[in-house]
């Protein structure tokens, strides 16, 4: 007898003997159920081997999902409030000009109200946009906010909460209800604080102006707040147009000022 019979003659032996042991109904069982635990082990074990990897691949998706340094962070309504701040020439006037729109920004429990220039801007690469800017500005009697002029401000990545126009009469009102503000060494009515910020001509001035002039009514709001003279406060909001209305103005007014005044901000103009 050959290596190849011998082999031959074993493996018929084996399946024989299987044959038989699977007609016990005991070592049947036995064997089924030996099945299944091994069966399960096989899917612990290559579970064990996969969720590893699926942890990192997860990992990796997640580092890639978060913003990249540079790009404009998601800033939460609860975290931050933007107010629109607009100056026109006129009211009565047909077509009310644009002379000044500032972005204020003010985080929660903080003091510092950051003002940021929108128009006029002395950069020459943003003439093409700061003359679109003027010519979506077509305010109407009694009307808010120019939805084209919204648009214009909106499509640079611009948002705010609310907004508030004034005109230069209005301005001029609201400096003398604060009984003038501070210039150096001189106390300036409402009139001649205008005539001073009239008299800038070109764009970089034009921001320093008006820049000087909302610094000067930070700080004098802040000195008659604390001093507890609020009953020409009123007066401050004559002739201001807004989304808000008067009591809602002067509550922030007063919780912008009530935990010691806040202090304007003008990073991009000082400082430099």
């Amino acid at each position: 007898m050959n290596l190849a019979q011998i082999s031959r003659r074993l493996e018929i032996a084996f399946w024989m003997a299987l044959v038989a042991a699977l007609r016990s109904q005991r070592l049947g069982r036995f064997l089924t159920q030996a099945g299944i635990w091994i069966a399960c082990g096989l899917v612990l074990a290559a579970t064990s081997a996969i969720l590893p990897r699926f942890a990192t691949s997860r990992a990796n998706v997640a580092a890639v999902a978060q913003p990249q340094q540079g790009e404009r962070p998601m800033v939460q309504v609860d975290t931050q409030r933007n107010l629109l701040a607009i100056l026109v020439d006129d009211f009565s006037a047909a077509r009310p000009q644009l002379r000044g729109v500032w972005l204020l920004a003010q985080a929660p429990y903080t003091p510092q109200v950051t003002f940021l220039p929108v128009y006029p801007l002395d950069d020459l690469a943003a003439v093409p946009a700061q003359r679109r800017l003027e010519e979506a500005f077509r305010l109407k009697g009694g009307d808010g906010l120019p939805p084209e002029f919204a648009q214009q401000l909106r499509s640079r990545g611009m948002w705010w909460h609310n907004y508030l126009i004034v005109d230069e009469a209005g301005l001029a009102n609201l400096i003398d209800a604060l009984g003038g503000i501070d210039q150096g060494d001189d106390r300036l009515s409402g009139k001649q604080a205008l005539a001073q910020m009239l008299a800038a001509q070109n764009p970089a001035s034009i921001l320093e102006a008006q820049a000087r002039l909302a610094r000067a009514i930070c700080s004098r709001s802040a000195q008659k707040w604390k001093a507890g003279e609020t009953s020409s406060a009123a007066r401050l909001l004559d002739g201001v147009r807004s989304d808000l209305t008067s009591e809602a103005l002067l509550t922030a007014w007063g919780d912008a000022l009530r935990p010691g005044g806040f202090a304007c901000e003008f990073p991009t103009l000082y400082g430099r």
